[in-house]
């Protein structure tokens, strides 16, 4: 028997050459392995013989056992059941081969390769590749050649199958049978200027200026696109988000649009319609991509009155038309016609967004200009005699002989700040027997002062204090005020009041009738913010406040007996003040006020300042 030389492990040379002799005995008794020249293989041997003398490529099939189109292989039976390493079935001629099916992307976007398609000619290989795909002809989208390879792309998954069906089976002139790839492929596009204003002209073909209607069904198959193998799709950010910007400059009153048939997945870059398209009233979405609703959210207030949706996968969502349109209308509330159907009128103001804005809000409201001042000193002169230390008796002139007050408190979130006023809160949600509604009633200045004093002692934060004058005349004053303050003997957790006071006009001025106190606990912004500004006593003299800000709100001012005839003096007092210092009014009165109202100590104290330089800029503002 044949020996082969083999050499151990560390000889570096597994495999030596043969060294047969074949003139011995023992080599010629051995069993020999016999090729015999077949029928078989005298047919690829005289194929074989045919291609080298033509120089041409051959069918390298025999017709013995022929099935399909498949090519000789000599290997069949030996290496697996299909002739080849892996078994199966699969044969380069495509007799037997099976092209799996393509799976569909989010976007519907297919991209061809056709491998070596660069040395073939675009129109013989389009024309051979639509026997695969009729009697529906294709749109090669985006023509171009990488490296040696044909691509472009397709726009649905039937013909994306069908070239796929061809892989191997596509024979060219050169009887090559070419290998086809095909794959579901976002494309992605580079926007260079000239790209942009190619898209620019091509959208002012498509712009109706008698309808200000703008038609870009089908934009990336425009045919001064396709004629330069320019591929546009507007489901790629850059290229929509570049089209709502041409239109942005270009045609801002756009009434109607149409982006029907685009394979738009998302719409989240669409809040550029609404920020610069405010006259749009018509939007075509159908035959999209879009699968949920909450895609057009950004467009929420885009006053559209028509909108087409079909054609959508999130349509597929909804049950009914009643929940679809319901949905709908959630977003677009002007809605009249949806996917080519009249809705009733939607429940509406009929106005303009501009008619119904609210007025920006206001820290105080001041009925008129006169009282201002009334409610500033009222306020102060008031809190100053609540808030002493010792009683609060002064408050019995305030009061008219028959006035009434009721104090109402209420914690909340669960909380048990204000539990020491619960007692005696006159809420008529809460206390339902008369009898105990009547005791919590305090009728008369005596009494009135009486409960007072049973109230922990306080301490206000004026300048917290937002002030509403509703009513203002000559006989009768309404005055709303709201803040926070702190109980001055026990550490406890900052408090919020509002007060409502009505006050008419008796023979010694103006008393109060009627005083409504609610007290609940601080919130966090109010308790974060509460004292942080110095309250300076009224009397103080002028050179320890000057310096301070003056309080924006009306931070009250007026004894409860000042006359009209008091107020008009001091209001000419400011207005002198103001002449003669150059300052605003606002601080001409900080400064009258600061000195008591004397005119020349204010004007000295002026004086002193000014000539030390500590009155701030804006105390010159008018």
């Amino acid at each position: 028997m044949a020996s082969f030389n083999r050499k151990s492990k560390g000889d570096g040379n597994y495999y030596q050459h043969d060294d047969r002799d074949r003139g011995t005995s023992s080599f010629h008794s051995a069993r020999r392995v016999s090729f015999k020249n077949t029928s078989r293989q005298q047919g690829y041997d005289n194929k074989l013989r045919k291609y080298i003398e033509d120089g041409g490529d051959v069918d390298m099939t025999i017709n013995v056992r022929r099935r399909g189109n498949v090519r000789f292989n000599p290997l069949k039976g030996r290496l697996g059941q299909g002739g080849n390493r892996g078994g199966g079935n699969f044969s380069r001629g495509g007799g037997n081969f099976r092209a799996k099916g393509i799976q569909e992307g989010p976007s519907d976007w297919f991209k061809v390769t056709i491998c070596h398609g660069k040395k073939y000619n675009r129109q013989e290989v389009m024309k051979k590749l639509q026997t695969f795909v009729q009697p529906v002809p294709f749109v090669p989208i985006g023509v171009k050649i990488e490296e040696d390879d044909m691509t472009f792309y397709v726009d649905n998954a039937k013909t994306a199958n069908s070239i796929n069906s061809a892989n191997f089976r596509l024979q060219m002139g050169d009887g090559w049978k070419v290998q086809i790839k095909v794959k579901a492929e976002m494309p992605s596009v580079d926007l260079s200027p000239a790209l942009k204003d190619k898209i620019k002209v091509v959208m002012s073909t498509k712009f109706d200026p008698s309808a200000q209607h703008l038609d870009l069904t089908r934009f990336y198959a425009n045919d001064d696109f396709l004629n330069e193998d320019i591929f546009v799709p507007l489901n790629r950010q850059n290229i929509i988000l570049a089209v709502f910007q041409i239109i942005a400059e270009s045609i801002p009153n756009l009434r109607s649009l149409n982006l029907s048939d685009n394979k738009i997945f998302t719409a989240q870059h669409f809040s550029m319609l609404k920020k610069h398209c405010s006259e749009l009233k018509t939007l075509n979405l159908s035959k999209n991509r879009i699968r949920d609703l909450s895609e057009l959210k950004c467009l929420e207030g885009l006053r559209l009155q028509t909108l087409t949706l079909d054609l959508n996968p999130l349509c597929d969502k909804y049950q009914d038309q009643t929940s679809y349109v319901r949905e709908v209308r959630k977003i677009f509330k002007t809605l009249l016609s949806l996917d080519g159907v009249d809705l009733p009128p939607p429940l509406t103001f009929d106005i303009e967004e501009s008619q119904y804005k609210l007025p920006t809000s206001q820290g105080n409201y001041l009925c008129n200009g006169e009282s201002r001042d009334f409610a500033r000193l009222f306020l102060e002169e008031y809190y100053k005699m609540y808030d002493n230390a010792i009683n609060r008796d002064a408050l019995n002139d305030a009061y008219a002989d028959t006035a009434q007050f009721s104090m109402n408190a209420f914690n909340l979130s669960g909380g048990v700040t204000v539990n020491n006023y619960i007692t005696e809160s006159r809420n008529l949600k809460k206390v339902n027997n008369f009898e105990r509604r009547a005791k919590l009633l305090h009728v008369g200045k005596q009494e009135i002062v009486r409960f007072l004093n049973t109230l922990p002692k306080t301490k206000h934060d004026l300048p917290s204090f937002t002030v509403d004058v509703l009513v203002f005349t000559s006989s009768l004053i309404s005055l709303c005020v709201t803040g926070v303050f702190k109980e001055s003997e026990h550490v406890t957790p900052m408090k919020a009041f509002s007060r409502a006071f009505t006050l008419i006009r008796t023979a010694t001025g103006f008393n109060i009738v009627n005083d409504i106190l609610s007290i609940t606990e601080a919130s966090k912004e109010q308790a974060a913010t509460a004292f942080e500004m110095p309250s300076t006593p009224i009397s103080q003299e002028a050179s320890t406040s000057l310096n301070t800000t003056p309080v924006t709100n009306p931070v009250p001012t007026v004894t409860p007996a000042a006359s009209p005839q008091e107020m008009e003096l001091k209001r000419e007092m400011v207005v002198a003040l103001s002449i003669q210092t150059g300052m605003n009014t606002d601080w001409s009165e900080k400064c009258l006020g600061d000195t008591n109202w004397d005119f020349h100590r204010a004007l000295n104290a002026f004086n002193e300042f000014h000539r030390l330089n500590k009155i701030p800029p804006e105390a010159f503002q008018q």
